[in-house]
């Protein structure tokens, strides 16, 4: 039970169903200055008296002009004008009526009350005053009316305090206001007027400044140790410098401190890892030993001398400048359909990509002989992670010495600011500095007994540190480019690892069912395909209501064969339990894995020919070989024709290198020019006149995913390519059978005039 003085507070509602603002006011009021609750008149000196009004009149100037007398009870106001205490509530309603403030709580009824032992008539006027100093300490701005009460054991006083302050705020009482604000005010005046005062209420308060006090006694507590270990040469003298320096010292598994005052010792482990036992052994048996240091190695690929390979381009001459042979020579190529000065810009282009693509390649191949340890680009990539790890390990080991440095860091620190104003006491004479001289000078000598190190060896070390720290910046920021670097390569030549998409990644029903939850459905309808099958699944995705009235996503799955007809259907309406059991019955049925989603029936149609095309290696032994090296388009009767997709991949599905060149069959207005190796196929579309005028990249087929296809789809479309295409070696040779087409065409034009 809690001892000392004590305190309640509780609220007075406003307008009731039964009574308003102003009747609960008043009515609490004349609670508090009921003359039965005053049972002996008491003076301001604590005398029992006959005429309360003459000897209260006496003590007024004692007290002060507030107090006010009413059938022998010490009453006070706080914030009222009004002569009559009681007209104290008018006062409190007018400023509710100023500010419109009539809800809630009409005002705060609150009690202080002594201890029984301390509850002799001589102590009312100091509890008077107390009540007054807390009123007016804790609520500056709220009206308030105070009585002695003498009717019990307890000597109390009694206040009513107006809920809405003289500036219009409204007095919010909560648990924290009451143990951070109210009862430490009271406890600090009891205090005052020599009360006894209330424990409990300390409880909180000690507890945050023994939270406070423990920090500061940690940041004492390790500059003790920090100066006895700067005296010691072994341990025994260690412990001997923290009993002279006032410490309790009790040494076992861990050492104990503890200073007058404390309630409890403190082991230093807890003020740190350089506070252990263990670490104190090793800082006194090194003390005096040089700064160590961590060698940072190289762990970036070193850069040879760059091989640049820089074609020499040929610039033919204007036709003016050429000789007679070379202009009939030029002329007769231009009566062919065959422009020069065009071919041989085109030439230069593709010599200039050649010359890219050796010097990325050097740069790839460097990286793998240095990085990789099965000279594959994965093996690149995970060696310079491992690399990236070293370095980051190397980063951790020099932190990890500068914290074990920290206390001669610390004096450092201390001594760097004032290392000026030091030298300009002691060379220039300048007087003012005198304090940070005497600093300067003990913490310097610190330093050198305690350490054997002065402030330029500490300022060295640290520089070193922070050398070290930039250079693993910069061989990390390096290796993070050398990574992009090969992985972007992959990307485009492959070699890389695909993580493969199974069937239920590829639905993605877990993400639908979380959308679900949210009442967000959706409708769809898109194509699964897989490098593996010969099968396309058709998925339709709609919102379905169950038989318990939910609404959940639908999914109705359709398996194709290579020409479109249905084979089967599953759904999800069984649940997905069974759901999920089907869709591994039709991956293990159809062989589906690794799969993609397009949203076009003709691209998913396009993509399982060309797989089914790589895996059987299917196809004649046609177009780049069979092509023929000049002639019309009517020499070509009969000439295999391809898709464009297959045209493109034609190369690329034999795992050859080399350039050739696609056309319509009819209406050659576009040809595209692809230049093939292992790894991908560069694509120029040129139009009728010889101009490019675009270029895309396509990666191998084993790594294309739907964006390829997509894009092969996007230039078939934009340019007019249908999957009627003839193949050609050379660019020259597809632009004769251009040319032969528009001839006939114009010929075809002229015959029907």
């Amino acid at each position: 039970m809690a001892t000392g003085i004590i305190n309640k507070v509780w609220n007075i509602q406003g307008s009731t169903l039964f009574k308003g603002t102003s009747a609960q006011l008043s009515d609490s009021v004349e609670y508090i200055l009921n003359d039965k609750k005053t049972e002996q008149e008491v003076s301001l000196d604590g005398s029992i008296v006959n005429n309360p009004t003459a000897q209260l009149e006496r003590e007024c100037q004692y007290v002060g002009n507030d107090i006010k007398t009413m059938d022998g009870a010490l009453i006070g106001t706080h914030n009222i004008l009004s002569s009559d205490v009681r007209g104290a509530v008018g006062e409190m309603m007018q400023v509710k009526k100023f500010y419109g403030k009539f809800d809630g709580r009409a005002a705060l009824h609150g009690i202080i009350s002594l201890p029984v032992e301390e509850s002799g008539i001589g102590n009312a006027p100091r509890l008077f005053q107390l009540c007054q100093d807390v009123l007016k300490e804790v609520f500056p701005n709220n009206q308030a009316v105070f009585a002695i009460h003498t009717n019990t054991d307890n000597l109390h006083v009694h206040f009513i305090l107006n809920s809405v302050g003289l500036n219009g705020k409204k007095i919010h009482q909560d648990d924290k206001f009451m143990k951070n604000v109210l009862h430490p005010c009271i406890n600090k005046y009891a205090e005052k007027y020599g009360f006894t005062i209330n424990g409990e209420w300390n409880k909180a308060g000690c507890q945050k400044q023994t939270k406070t006090s423990f920090a500061e006694m940690k940041i004492e507590m390790r500059g003790v140790v920090d100066q006895a270990i700067e005296q010691s040469n072994d341990f025994e003298e260690f412990i001997s410098a923290l009993q002279n320096a006032g410490l309790k010292v009790n040494v076992g598994e861990y050492i104990s401190l503890k200073k007058e005052g404390m309630m409890k010792a403190v082991r230093t482990y807890n003020l740190g890892s350089n506070y252990t036992r263990d670490a104190i052994i090793d800082r006194i048996a090194a003390r005096l030993d040089a700064f160590e240091k961590i060698e940072t190695n190289n762990y970036t690929c070193p850069k040879g001398q760059e091989i640049v390979y820089c074609p020499q381009a040929t610039v033919m001459k204007s036709y003016k400048d050429m000789t007679r042979e070379e202009q009939r020579e030029v002329v007769k190529k231009l009566k062919l359909g065959n422009n020069p000065w065009k071919m041989q810009k085109q030439m230069n282009w593709q010599l200039n990509e050649i010359a890219d693509r050796i010097r990325i390649m050097t740069d790839i191949v460097e990286l793998k002989e240095f990085y990789s340890k099965d000279g594959s680009l994965q093996g690149t990539l995970d060696g310079i992670l491992e690399a990236k790890k070293k370095i980051t390990s190397e980063k951790k080991m020099i932190r990890e010495l500068i914290r074990k440095y920290k206390p001669i860091i610390d004096i450092y620190d201390e001594m760097k600011p004032i290392q000026r104003k030091a030298y300009l006491y002691e060379h220039e004479g300048v007087l003012e500095y005198r304090a940070d001289f005497e600093r300067y000078r003990i913490l310097s000598k610190r330093l050198q007994s305690g350490y054997g190190k002065n402030i330029l060896e500490v300022a060295e070390f640290l520089t070193d540190c922070e050398n070290r720290v930039m250079y693993a910046n910069a061989q990390l920021e390096e290796l993070s480019k050398e990574y992009r670097e090969v992985k972007r390569y992959g990307r485009m030549y492959g070699g890389l690892k695909m993580k493969e998409k199974s069937l239920y990644e590829v639905l993605d029903t877990q993400a639908s069912a979380e959308w679900a939850k949210k009442h967000i459905f959706d409708a769809d309808l898109y194509y699964v395909v897989s490098e593996t099958s010969d099968v396309m699944l058709r998925v339709v995705k709609s919102p379905y209501t169950g038989r318990d009235g939910k609404r959940v996503e639908s999914y109705e799955i359709t398996v194709l064969d290579s020409s479109g007809k249905a084979l089967e259907k599953v759904d999800n309406k069984s649940g997905n339990y069974v759901f999920n059991a089907k869709l591994r019955d039709l991956e293990r049925k159809y062989g589906i894995t690794n799969c993609e989603k397009y949203k076009d029936f003709s691209l998913s149609k396009e993509f399982v020919r060309a797989c089914q095309q790589t895996k059987n290696n299917a196809g004649k032994k046609a177009g780049v070989e069979n092509a023929p090296d000049t002639g019309r388009a009517a020499k070509y009767t009969g000439r295999q024709k391809y898709s464009f997709t297959q045209a493109i991949n034609l190369n690329l599905a034999k795992n050859r290198e080399g350039v050739h060149v696609i056309i319509n069959a009819e209406n050659p207005d576009y040809m595209a020019v692809i230049l093939s190796s292992k790894k991908e196929a560069l694509i120029k579309i040129i139009n009728a006149k010889g101009k490019i005028q675009e270029e895309t990249t396509m990666p191998p087929l084993d790594l294309r995913d739907g964006g390829g296809f997509e894009e092969i789809s996007r230039v078939q479309k934009k340019y007019g390519f249908s999957d009627d295409i003839y193949v050609y070696k050379n660019i020259e040779d597809a632009h004769n059978y251009a040319e032969g087409q528009r001839c006939e065409a114009n010929d075809g034009r002229r015959g029907r005039t």
